[in-house]
């Protein structure tokens, strides 16, 4: 092998070293926020299973939240979906960057095209920011429109045919999040759905947390909440070490290139 492959081989090496091994979260003392935009529908409810691991909304119901307790301004999240119901093709995803009941941004993700009540939610995937003076300004359209409302705001989408969930699959969510910035990536195995970055900076700051409206049986997993990881003074040293000894291989590697073409070369 090479100085160069080597060198690189042991830059991995120290960082899958800092790379922490992923577990389920227990989400069983999180948070529960119920929002009543609709007299006739039910408060949601959220069951848990496997020591609070997975977590399950069982009901056709108002939108709700199930949030973490830290406040972040920078972070990680990831997690998983999967619809077990037959019934209803409604609204999963996240919200983060939570200040309170009235402000904060959620991604919603529809199974199909609907008309509900003249509120148009579209099939697929949507983010959205929410602002309102209080919650109970909140309105059915605000979290079912796709477009904006008087208290929400359309930032990113990505609708239309084959864009919904599917029943009985597993998709994973990667959020990262620094200061009101994002980017969330949608996958289903190793085929990315949706990946997609946006500059906002309204909320920079805040908690992550599971969304639901009007899907039942809409089961969630959570496996990641950090900060993004800062390296420790002795790591720093490490990776500038294998940094050095890559530079030090890619030189080697080079002078004995140049070193076999001028030999080669005939005059």
């Amino acid at each position: 092998m090479c100085r160069c492959a080597f060198s690189l081989l042991l830059v991995v090496s120290f960082m899958a070293l800092f790379t922490p091994a992923l577990a389920n979260i227990d989400m069983s003392s999180w948070e529960q926020v119920h929002y009543d935009v609709d007299p006739e529908d039910p408060q949601a409810n959220w069951n848990f299973t496997d020591g609070g691991t997975i977590a399950i909304q069982t009901l056709n119901a108002d939108p709700t939240l199930l949030l973490d307790s830290q406040d972040l301004n920078i972070c990680i999240f990831a997690g998983t979906f999967i619809i077990n119901s037959t019934v209803e093709d409604d609204f999963i995803g996240i919200a983060f960057g939570y200040q309170d009941e009235s402000h904060f941004y959620f991604l919603s993700w529809k199974e199909v095209y609907q008309n509900q009540d003249g509120w148009i939610g579209e099939e697929g995937f949507v983010i959205k920011k929410i602002s309102a003076a209080s919650p109970s300004d909140l309105t059915y359209g605000d979290f079912w429109a796709t477009g904006n409302t008087a208290n929400s705001e359309l930032l990113a989408s990505n609708t239309g045919d084959n864009t919904g969930w599917n029943l009985n699959t597993e998709y994973q969510f990667h959020l990262f999040f620094d200061s009101g910035d994002f980017t969330l990536n949608i996958l289903e195995g190793s085929t990315v759905l949706w990946d997609i970055t946006v500059d906002d900076g309204s909320y920079t700051s805040g908690r992550v947390g599971l969304y639901n409206f009007s899907q039942d049986e809409a089961e969630y997993t959570t496996s990641q909440i950090l900060p993004d990881p800062i390296p420790t003074l002795s790591e720093w040293g490490m990776l500038i070490m294998g940094l050095l000894l890559l530079m030090v291989g890619t030189v080697a590697v080079v002078r004995k290139r140049i070193i076999v073409r001028s030999k080669s070369v005939k005059y």
